[in-house]
Parts: structure tokens; C-alpha cells; sequence
């Protein structure tokens, strides 16, 4: 994906926020996003990337934020158990974020907690 792609991407989920395609129109603020059951969000786990689209008409960058939005911190273990994809695959899509400006990744004790980058949420 390209920056100036990335940063369109960014504008959107700052728009809106939608937990499935189905569920709340666009343009809903996002304010009022609810807050991602985790344990309905573990039917997401070892969906492909394709598959997770399809099912939630989100990316997974989308996806990731619209989590660690709701959740307001989360432990990286928990994106990586939530999405079932490998410890590096999600650990290299939040490096890209991270590096994009858009989360925050801090060392905790054993592993790492995601949290909004300030920037973010402008």
C-alpha cells in the first residue's frame, strides 16, 4: 500500500468506524463505535486476510484500529490470538502502523501493549 494510500485508509477509519459492513451505516461518528466484544471477535481467528474482509468489510489495519480503539490498550498477544495469524505477520503489520504514526507500541513486561498513537486520533 502506498503512504498516500495508508493516509486515505486513515482518514476513512477516522470517519468511521464500523465493526461489520452490516451493523452501522458509514459516516456513523465514531464516538459512539462500541466496544469490541473480544470473545465474539475470537470468530474472526485464522480467517485469512481475504476472508476477514469479506466477513467484516474491513482491512485488517481497519480492524486492528477499530480494537485497539475500543479496547483503549491491548496486548499484542491478544491481536495476534484475536486475528489467529502468526506472532510476525501481525507484529510486521504493527511495525507498518507504527512507523505510519497510527499506534503506539510499548514494552510490557514479557510482550508489548498497542495503544491509539496521539497523532491518531487528530
Amino acid at each position: 500500500m502506498t503512504d498516500c494510500g495508508f493516509e486515505r485508509l486513515v482518514r476513512q477509519v477516522r470517519r468511521r468506524v464500523i465493526p461489520t459492513a452490516h451493523e452501522r451505516p458509514s459516516g456513523h461518528p465514531q464516538s459512539e463505535a462500541p466496544a469490541v466484544d473480544l470473545s465474539e471477535a475470537s470468530k474472526y481467528s485464522s480467517m485469512s486476510r481475504t476472508e476477514l474482509f469479506l466477513e467484516t468489510g474491513l482491512t485488517p489495519e481497519e480492524y486492528i484500529l477499530h480494537v485497539v480503539r475500543s479496547e483503549g490498550e491491548i496486548r499484542q498477544q491478544q491481536l495476534d490470538d484475536i486475528l489467529g495469524w502468526s506472532q510476525s505477520s501481525v507484529s510486521r503489520l504493527l511495525c507498518q502502523m507504527e512507523e505510519e504514526g497510527v499506534v503506539e507500541r510499548v514494552r510490557a513486561n514479557r510482550g508489548k501493549v498497542v495503544t491509539l498513537s496521539p497523532d491518531a486520533d487528530g
